[in-house]
């Protein structure tokens, strides 16, 4: 049986036609009837304050005291229904206000010694606008009115087909609201009992609907794993931004911006450790690297946003403690890389060595590309300044080198031991920023001694800036008494022996100016 001619189709066509042709005609006929009261009420209420003022004015005219009258019909116009008064007697025709379109008009008569003297006419003005106010005010009354009395024909209609059909579609209805897409695999199958044999187009929507579930539970799974499966290649944190909407609505373009703390992990002579391995051996390096040194980022709230060979590009979006979080993941990446030395070096394999950059900063998060390939990305000055930052990492040789930014953000936390390296300016990049080391990786005694020797570096440094050479040479000189091997102090005492034989310009600023990557 089509559904155009079933007893279900011509029900509901039939039932919604009357309601609304009802609805409709009651509403207008209440609002119509709710009109004319508001318009006789409204003349009720000019008629009183007609009345009230009339006498006043009467008496104002008969004495020809014009001012007088005038006073007395501006009392009258601050009522909010009156727009507007007319007054006419012999020799006085004022219109005062606006004149509106409901009328109420009065006859001024002088009674003296029971003659009757006529004087003019008084006519009072309203606008229709008040009768709308008012009307309109009692509006969801109307409405909420009018709805009830075409719901109890509602009620009447569905009562009579309630035993023929109402009840199996109610099955039906009840079913299709309880699915919930989050548990649909434990959604059971529905029966609908007490059909009579004849009904086929009942049965047929039992069985079409029970294909349904089926079917969107198949769909279902289906998405998962292809969700679980672009997971593996976007980030599920980019996914949150890049497809509010559904992975079939990401557009080209879409982008939002951030703060984030960026890290950039690189392996030290990837090159030559790369050329040492057969390709399939080289492959099974990486994916055993990477691996591991996901872990600490998972671990502290991180996300890889992409692979790039050897190095790795991980964001942290936490509001509050983004930049904490990289800078424990880079240490918890060291700690990770001296473990896995640890395996390779028992399994004849020579060590690696990480450099590590991290910067905090605002950053663009988006999609590009073409309309037929797209990639998810960061892009700004903060990405490229963390880049940078881990190429530091070799000129330096230091393992783990963050921004004053990153700084700025995690120096009340005591746990992380930092020391200034330089105020550089990068290729790249005209705004200069001071740099620092991270070194709670490095053992125990160079631990020690880097922490007794940073108030004399710290002052070194001071010196070094100021153009004072001698005593930073000498307090750098110190420092290396202490800590021999320390390869900071020793490049400041070559910088000063360089800026005592050869000053720097007068409006230098110590600026230490990167010319490589």
């Amino acid at each position: 049986m089509k559904i155009r001619k079933s007893l279900a189709y011509q029900l509901l066509k039939i039932t919604f036609s009357i309601y609304v042709i009802v609805t409709v005609s009651i509403t207008t006929i209440h609002m119509y009837v709710e009109w004319r009261q508001a318009e006789k009420f409204l003349r009720t209420d000019l008629r009183m304050l007609g009345n009230s003022s009339k006498d006043s004015i009467i008496v104002a005219l008969w004495g020809l005291d014009y001012p007088q009258m005038e006073s007395i019909v501006k009392g009258m116009l601050l009522s909010p229904i009156i727009s507007g008064v007319k007054v006419k007697d012999e020799q006085l025709d004022t219109l005062y206000g606006e004149q509106g379109n409901i009328i109420q008009k009065y006859k001024l008569e002088y009674k003296e010694e029971g003659m009757v003297y006529p004087i003019g006419e008084l006519i009072v003005f309203s606008d229709s606008q008040i009768v709308f106010n008012r009307v309109q005010s009692n509006y969801a009354f109307i409405v909420v009115s009018a709805t009830i009395k075409t719901l109890a024909l509602w009620f009447i209609v569905l009562w009579v087909g309630k035993k023929m059909i109402t009840e199996p579609l109610n099955v039906l209805t009840n079913a299709n609201q309880a699915i919930d897409l989050e548990n649909l695999e434990t959604f059971k199958e529905i029966s609908i009992g007490n059909i009579r044999q004849n009904d086929n187009e009942i049965k047929i929507l039992e069985a079409s609907f029970n294909n349904m579930v089926k079917n969107l539970l198949t769909e279902k799974q289906r998405i998962m794993n292809m969700t679980y499966t672009f997971e593996k290649f976007v980030p599920k944190q980019f996914l949150n931004r890049i497809s509010n909407e559904g992975l079939e609505n990401i557009e080209l373009g879409t982008a939002q911006t951030e703060i984030l703390t960026i890290l950039f992990s690189d392996i030290r002579s990837f090159t030559e450790l790369s050329e040492s391995m057969s390709p399939q051996e080289l492959l099974n390096f990486m994916n055993a690297y990477l691996r591991r040194m996901n872990q600490p980022i998972h671990n502290h709230h991180g996300f890889i946003d992409k692979f790039i060979g050897d190095a790795i590009m991980a964001l942290f979006d936490h509001p509050e403690n983004s930049a904490m979080n990289g800078v424990e993941a880079a240490i918890g990446m060291q700690a990770t890389a001296k473990s896995y030395n640890q395996y390779r070096a028992k399994s004849g394999y020579s060590p690696i060595a990480l450099g590590i950059g991290i910067h905090t900063g605002e950053a663009i998060i988006g999609t590009i590309g073409s309309e037929d390939r797209m990639d998810s990305t960061v892009l700004g000055d903060a990405v490229n300044l963390a880049s940078r930052l881990e190429s530091l990492t070799k000129y330096y040789q230091t393992p783990i080198i963050i921004s004053s930014d990153t700084h700025h953000k995690i120096k009340s936390n005591t746990h992380i031991l930092c020391r200034e390296l330089d105020y550089v300016s990068v290729k790249g990049r005209k705004k200069p920023t001071i740099i620092l080391e991270v070194y709670n990786n490095n053992i125990e005694e160079i631990c020690d001694k880097k922490q007794q020797i940073q108030p004399m570096f710290e002052e070194g440094l001071v010196n070094f800036r100021t153009k004072i050479w001698k005593d930073a040479l000498l307090v750098f000189k110190k420092c290396i008494k202490i800590y021999p091997n320390d390869y900071i102090s020793q490049m400041y005492i070559e910088r000063c022996h360089n800026y005592m034989e050869l000053p720097p310009p007068k409006n230098w600023d110590g600026v230490f100016k990167m010319v490589k990557k």
